[in-house]
């Protein structure tokens, strides 16, 4: 579990992110998640400790709102796109229309990465947010069609954070892999190319992919919500 950053290191979005992309991946390794206000609920307080956090650790009510959005558009792409046998009630009333009052974060989620993408050298700490969305399978716009520009995208975007954070030491895909090969492999549940992305940008994934290992934790963890 995350700890408190410490005190002489300011936490990155991505660090306090990391609760909601656990629970977006243990979410996808099984098909019921109990009882939906429950589920709601829970995902609300993270939400709302993620706001906090954010906010005490200084940064902009903007960069904020828009790591809240995407994490949101996740959560909801995430839920109506499972087996869950309660999914239709929470189509009627999805996160993103009760936090933010629209349907269409699927569309939103690329057009705030656009305009994020405008001013990149300020908006970092964002824009590794989306990254890590778009890393674990988030799929908006492009659910149906044209993923092979999905896919464009995401390693456009890796190679900008690269060159803002200074990194060149990573590569996104595995050396000597052809892109029907990995663009296979994402379609898997975990991806296992993100192991292959950079500590630089997303030291905690290792941490991710191997508690998913184990699907009776992941059952678990849904059955505490």
């Amino acid at each position: 579990m995350l700890t408190d950053a410490s005190t002489d290191r300011k936490p990155r979005l991505a660090d306090l992110c990391y609760g909601g992309f656990m629970l977006i991946l243990q979410l996808r390794a099984v098909s019921e998640f109990g009882d939906p206000e429950r589920l709601r609920r829970r995902i609300l307080e993270f939400i709302n400790r993620l706001e906090r956090r954010a906010k005490e650790a200084g940064y902009p009510s903007e960069d904020i709102r828009y790591t809240k959005f995407a994490l949101v558009a996740f959560l909801d792409e995430t839920i109506l796109a499972s087996q869950w046998s309660q999914k239709d009630l929470w189509m009627s009333n999805p996160l993103q229309l009760e936090l933010f009052g629209r349907m269409d974060a699927g569309e939103m989620f690329f057009r705030n990465l656009e305009e994020l993408r405008r001013h990149s050298a300020g908006n970092v700490e964002v824009l590794e947010v989306y990254y890590l969305c778009l890393a674990l399978g988030f799929k908006g716009r492009y659910s149906l069609f044209e993923q092979d520009k999905l896919w464009f995208i995401l390693e456009d975007l890796y190679g900008e954070l690269q060159r803002l954070r200074g990194d060149k030491s990573t590569r996104l895909s595995p050396s000597g892999e052809r892109r029907e090969q990995i663009t296979e492999v994402v379609k898997k549940e975990v991806p296992a190319w993100i192991v292959a992305v950079g500590a630089g940008a997303i030291g905690f994934i290792f941490y991710i992919i191997m508690l998913l290992l184990s699907q009776n934790a992941a059952s678990e963890a849904i059955g505490k919500l």
